[in-house]
Order: C-alpha cells, then structure tokens, then sequence
C-alpha cells in the first residue's frame, strides 16, 4: 500500500527513530553507531570531564608552588618559568 508523499515521509522518519531506540536499549544504552574503541574513548573523556583538582591544606610554600600547576596550564606555567630565567641571566 502506498501512502501519499506528505505522510509515507513522518512514518519513515518515525520507524527509523523507532529501530536506532531499539538498538541502543539492546546495546546497554551505548550508541551503536560506535565502536568499542570509541565508546572507550567516551567513557574516559566524560570520567576526566568529572574529576576536579582539590587543594590541599599545608604548608605555605607548598600551596603557592601546587596553585600554578593546579588552575594553569602546565605549558603557561614552564613558559613563564622560562621567561623569568631569561630576563635574571640577561
């Protein structure tokens, strides 16, 4: 049976929703448009994504060396070590 264009069009696009459902339920709500190499590459980006860095308290000059490295990119912070050491030996 044929249905008309404006209608056999939203039953498509229905079925096709329906059935990637399906197969997302079966695959343990993982996108089976993936790979398990890439699925893996997911779980450890959104487990990152989820960790923060905490502060310890202690000694004062233990803290003001951990802040830089903590909330600055490692590379800003040996650039600008780098920098300071040009500018006292010049």
């Amino acid at each position: 049976m044929l249905l008309r264009p404006d209608r056999e069009l939203p039953l498509r696009c229905c079925a096709a929703c329906t059935q990637f459902h399906e197969m997302k339920v079966e695959a343990d709500g993982q996108s089976p448009l993936l790979t398990q190499q890439q699925q893996q590459w997911i779980t450890v980006q959104q487990m990152l994504a989820g960790t923060t860095i905490e502060v310890r308290a202690g000694d004062a000059w233990e803290t003001c060396a951990y802040l830089p490295f903590a909330f600055l990119s490692f590379e800003r912070v040996v650039q600008a070590w780098l920098h300071s050491l040009s500018v006292h030996f010049s």
